[in-house]
């Protein structure tokens, strides 16, 4: 069975193995973020970087998730999940969540009416359906949203796209 895995990488050396894993054939995703970094004279440099430092998601078969680690030039090791004492799996709704998110320029959230712990629902836009639990609340409008534990996320949206679940 083909299953999302979250791959940990050594500090600085996410691009790197995802080279080597996409020269394996291996389906991935890396979120990042492009960023200018200015130097002296005007002179400005366009830096690519990874959204989750150290983490690289991968979808493979669970029988060969072992083998590709196996044969990487870099050290890597995948996140277990302490519950269950074996490597985490990231279903394929929580995976296209995420993606659909980190495919987004600018998160924030714009509403005061919510508490920690409440259960919301994205309702319109480009976040439509997306649902998750306010984990912290800055300010007055800013909110941080965790997508089924696998994301915090702070989003833009008009108030009115917001919606507590029923419980």
């Amino acid at each position: 069975m083909v299953n999302w895995y979250v791959m940990r990488t050594k500090p600085r050396q996410e691009k790197a193995v995802r080279t080597e894993l996409l020269a394996f054939g291996v389906e991935l995703y890396l979120p990042t973020t492009t960023d200018y970094h200015y130097y002296g004279h005007g002179r400005k440099k366009k830096i690519e970087s990874p959204v989750l430092p150290s983490m690289v998601f991968v979808h493979v078969e669970a029988d060969d998730r072992f083998a590709i680690i196996n044969n990487l030039k870099h050290e890597v090791r995948y996140l277990v999940d302490r519950a269950t004492n074996s490597s985490m799996v990231v279903s394929d709704k929580q995976m296209s969540d995420f993606m659909r998110v980190c495919n987004v320029p600018e998160v924030k959230l714009e509403c005061v009416e919510f508490a920690i712990g409440d259960k919301v629902t994205i309702n319109g836009g480009q976040f439509d359906g997306l649902q998750g639990v306010v984990s912290r609340i800055n300010g007055k409008k800013r909110f941080v949203i965790v997508l089924d534990g696998i994301a915090n996320i702070a989003v833009d949206l008009p108030a009115e796209q917001l919606g507590v679940e029923n419980e």
